[in-house]
């Protein structure tokens, strides 16, 4: 983002659904509160990006050197200033 100059960055649209990927729980919770709302709950793929890793290096290396680079994502500058 600093390279471009951006500030900001939405994902103004959801993607399609694929209908081959399979989703499963986000979390493998035991929990009541849990295991009653999970209906409710965000669901995960199969693959990264959409399988989350909870690795903390695996996710640091992401965060550091990986692209930052999404077709459902919008970066934007600072709107200029009016005089």
């Amino acid at each position: 983002m600093d390279a471009s100059g951006s500030t900001t960055t939405t994902c103004p649209a959801r993607r399609p659904l694929d209908p081959a990927m399979e989703r499963h729980d986000l979390l493998d919770f035991g929990a009541g509160y849990i295991q009653r709302s999970i209906d409710e709950l965000p669901k995960r793929g199969e693959a990264w990006p959409w399988c989350p890793r909870m690795y903390y290096v695996s996710d640091l290396l992401s965060i550091r050197h990986g692209a930052l680079v999404d077709s459902a994502m919008e970066f934007r500058r600072p709107h200029a200033k009016p005089d």
